[in-house]
C-alpha cells in the first residue's frame, strides 16, 4: 500500500515536455504561467498543488518566448519573441478553453521598428503600457500604450514610441 503524504517531495512535467527548459514564471490571476524555451505551463491556483493532485499543463505553444521575463499588467501578460528575423512584443491573456492562454502580436503594425536583444518588460496598469528595454537602445526604452473598452473586449487605442535621452544621463 502506498501512502502519499502532503509534505511528500514530487516531480512534476507536462506530458511530452521533458526535454524543455523553465526560464521564467509569473502570475496571471490566481494562476502561475511558466516559461520554456518551447512551451508555456500553466500551474492552476484555484487549490493548492499538493502531491496528491499535482499537475502542470501546456497553456501554450510560443517557441522562443523566453527572450527575456514576461510582465504582468492587470489581467494581461506580455512577452518578446523573434518571428520572421524581427523582435515582435506578444499580448497573452485567458483563452476561451479553461487553462488555455492565448496570445496575439501587438507589434504587428511595425515593420524593423522594435530593433536589438530585450533586456526587460515592465507592464502597468493606469495608465496601461509597457515599456520594453533593449540591450542596443542604451539611452532611452520604448512604449506600448493602450486603452481598452470597460470589459475588455476592444481596444480603443493604442500607440507606440521610442523615448531616447542625451548620453550624458549615462545608461539606463
Amino acid at each position: 500500500m502506498l501512502l502519499v503524504r502532503d509534505d511528500d517531495p514530487i516531480e512534476v512535467f507536462a506530458q511530452g515536455t521533458e526535454d524543455d527548459t523553465i526560464t521564467a514564471g509569473v502570475q496571471l490571476d490566481r494562476n502561475l504561467v511558466l516559461f520554456g524555451r518551447r512551451f508555456q505551463y500553466i500551474v492552476p491556483g484555484k487549490d493548492n498543488m499538493t502531491p496528491r493532485n499535482a499537475y502542470i499543463g501546456v497553456a501554450a505553444t510560443y517557441e522562443g518566448a523566453n527572450l527575456v521575463a514576461p510582465s504582468v499588467g492587470g489581467s494581461l501578460l506580455f512577452f518578446c519573441q523573434r518571428r520572421e528575423n524581427r523582435l515582435t512584443m506578444q499580448q497573452m491573456q485567458p483563452g476561451s478553453v479553461a487553462d488555455r492562454l492565448e496570445a496575439f502580436d501587438v507589434s504587428a503594425q511595425l515593420d524593423g521598428y522594435l530593433t536589438g536583444k530585450p533586456q526587460q518588460i515592465v507592464a502597468q496598469t493606469s495608465p496601461s503600457a509597457v515599456f520594453i528595454k533593449t540591450r542596443e537602445l542604451r539611452h532611452g526604452f520604448y512604449i506600448y500604450s493602450f486603452l481598452d473598452s470597460n470589459d475588455q473586449t476592444q481596444r480603443m487605442f493604442d500607440s507606440w514610441s521610442r523615448w531616447t535621452f542625451n548620453s550624458r544621463l549615462g545608461v539606463l
